[in-house]
């Protein structure tokens, strides 16, 4: 049988690890969405003057696509590079899933 203190120290070392994820990929995040107001920014103004033509769109689309490429392609090199290497610090990836 599992003791409380032992699964509720459990519980607190998977939040801090969750935080800590998150904080590291944060960086992909900041990217994607710099990146995605520096190519809204024309899209607003052309549509604030009324003056949206087809490349003006096609544009916006580009830049919001360009945006959440850079957060899954953030996203997935830091779970393959960085989370691989702190399960085999902490000797994880031995035990069975």
């Amino acid at each position: 049988m599992v003791e409380i203190s032992e699964v509720s120290r459990k519980k607190r070392e998977v939040g801090a690890h969750n935080e800590i994820i998150k904080h590291r990929a944060a960086w992909a995040n900041q990217l994607a969405t710099a990146v995605v107001v520096a190519g809204s920014l024309p899209f607003i103004q052309r549509a604030l003057k009324e003056d949206l033509t087809g490349p003006i769109i096609v544009s916006g689309i580009f830049w919001l696509f360009l945006g959440w490429a850079i957060h899954m392609v953030g996203s997935n090199f830091y779970l393959t590079t960085f989370m691989v290497e702190d399960d085999e610090a902490e000797g994880k990836n031995d035990e069975p899933v």
